[in-house]
């Protein structure tokens, strides 16, 4: 099966999926279901309020001169929620444009530097509200260099104004939501001993469980599209009826199926991380996805295993069609001589349900890195041993989040590793963080994270051998550590990802590929590199 023709055809079904308002949706916050986001009206005259996210069924208008929302919603045009205006209220869809400059408008994050004022509009005549320095806000709309922007304010998001010379004081970083794993190919096995540690050092229970070969796409707040590359077909489930003629609530249960395309409502799957494992827990049934082996026929009749008492277990074909099961085992090309089955348990404390989830390829994605920033808000102004914060001395704990996610996928946590420096005596006040964390957190979390450590070196030779062969490589520069993901052997550039850029550095948070020259003088001379390799237990 051709791999490439895999991931572009995928990305095309997925792109015919969730492309409409997919610009609008990113320029909210993906929680705003949990977390409102409030706003007032921009526009002076009347205000249709509709019932549908399509904006063509009107339920009335209202003034808009006075109208506020409380939105849990957006949609390609539209805005939902719970709105007042003077002494009417109630729920509706509104157009973006009520309460948006330009809906068009491409969302960018960043982070503040310092306290500031937003605004309820471009007068300025009136404070919103204030935001704390380090806080992080989305701009939906500029304006001759004022900022329409998003603010989080704990329990709710509100929109209002910053000035040019405000947003002059602030620091980019890419929004993007973080996922627990990076899109793309992986390799799949239930049986994980895990613990605290990130998983037991025997992992022989593994061994009765087939290995998968999945394709994952993430949505939101790590929920996924499953795909089974050899079969092209989307992981789903469906409600199977105890009887042909029951009547729509009756009794059945939740069943494993196949899709010839994502399913938006059974076929999204959150991956829920344990410890070295994680869990599969289907969004629409809530259950989570287990594994049984069992070598006699398996009918609807037959006993079910140890392993798969308590769930609701379904035969699941590589190549069946949605709804259908196949019986035989022979077009199975990854059972080991077993019948497969997978099943939906009620709960992830059993064994069949931790599965070990490792990269089929290196991860590093060289058109749209993502990197992990410093000052990104979610920990920017965390302490980090007693001196300092997160956004001022992260740098090597930030370039370790990073050349672990561009080599497997696998993000850490990023407090969690710092936490751990603090404690084992790496982090260094006043200076940063030594580099001995880099082989520490190898032995520390590379069983958890999938990643080993591969030795060290200051040679650029070295470096390019190390990168080839699949490495990913930390770099120590002029008092600053960064990482580099990948070298291109036609334009003999490295893809280096900077986590605080500066302008002496001439780097950005959004990826950069840079000449050997580089590496060899100015800021971004090179002293020190530091390797890591990927590691399947």
């Amino acid at each position: 099966m051709n791999i490439k023709r895999i991931v572009f055809a995928s990305l095309f079904c997925i792109a015919v999926l969730l492309c409409a308002g997919k610009k609008a949706e990113a320029a909210f916050p993906y929680d705003m279901e949990q977390k409102p986001v409030t706003a007032t009206s921009i526009q002076d005259g009347k205000v249709a309020v509709y019932s549908d996210e399509n904006l063509k069924n009107k339920k009335e208008e209202v003034a808009g001169n006075n109208l506020t929302i409380e939105a849990y919603k957006v949609s390609k045009n539209g805005i939902y929620g719970n709105y007042k205006s003077g002494k009417r209220s109630g729920t509706g869809w509104f157009s973006l444009n009520t309460f948006v400059v330009n809906p068009k408008y491409k969302n960018v994050y960043a982070t503040v530097r310092d306290h500031m004022y937003i605004y309820t509009s471009r007068s300025y005549s009136k404070v919103q509200t204030t935001i704390k320095k380090y806080s992080g806000v989305i701009v939906i709309s500029k304006v001759d260099g004022d900022r329409q922007v998003i603010c989080d304010k704990k329990d709710h998001y509100e929109i209002g104004w910053m000035t040019a010379s405000a947003f002059s004081n602030t620091l980019l970083y890419d929004g993007r939501e973080k996922q627990t794993l990076a899109d793309g190919i992986y390799k799949f096995r239930c049986g994980y001993q895990d613990d605290e540690n990130g998983g037991s050092k025997n992992q022989s229970a593994m061994e009765d469980y087939p290995e998968y070969t999945f394709k994952i796409m993430h949505t939101t707040q790590n929920q996924y599209y499953i795909q089974n590359v050899e079969t092209e077909k989307y992981l789903a489930v469906t409600f199977k009826s105890a009887s042909k003629k029951a009547e729509k609530g009756s009794v059945g249960k939740y069943v494993v199926c196949w899709t010839k395309q994502p399913d938006k409502t059974y076929g999204l799957f959150q991956l829920q991380r344990l410890n070295g494992a994680f869990s599969i827990q289907n969004v629409k049934s809530k259950y989570f996805l287990g594994q049984i082996t069992d070598t006699k026929e398996n009918s609807e009749d037959s006993q079910e295993s140890d392993s798969a008492k308590n769930s609701e277990e379904l035969k699941v074909a590589n190549s069946g069609e949605e709804n259908q099961a196949d019986t035989s085992s022979k077009n199975a090309k990854q059972q080991s001589n077993t019948e497969l089955a997978f099943t939906l348990e009620k709960s992830r404390s059993t064994q069949p349900t931790h599965w070990r989830i490792h990269a089929a390829q290196k991860m590093s994605n060289t058109k749209k890195p993502f990197i992990f920033t410093q000052y990104d808000p979610e920990w920017c102004a965390t302490p980090y041993g007693g001196g300092g914060c997160m956004g001022t001395a992260g740098c090597g704990i930030l370039a370790t989040v990073n050349a672990v996610y561009a080599l497997n996928g696998q993000y850490m946590d990023v407090m969690e590793l710092a936490n751990y420096a603090v404690e084992k005596n790496y982090r260094i006040v006043g200076s940063g963080t030594d580099d001995g964390i880099f082989k520490a957190a190898a032995k520390k979390y590379g069983q958890k994270y999938g990643f080993a450590w591969d030795g060290a070196s200051g040679s650029i030779d070295v470096l390019k051998k190390k990168l080839k062969a699949g490495d990913t490589a930390i770099v120590h520069v002029q008092g600053h550590y960064v990482s580099i993901s990948d070298y291109n052997k036609k334009t003999k550039k490295y893809l280096l990802l900077d986590s605080n850029y500066l302008p002496k550095r001439a780097t950005s948070a959004f990826g950069d590929w840079i000449g050997v020259n580089r590496l060899l003088s100015g800021a971004l001379e090179s002293q020190y590199f530091y390797f890591f390799k990927s590691s399947e237990l």
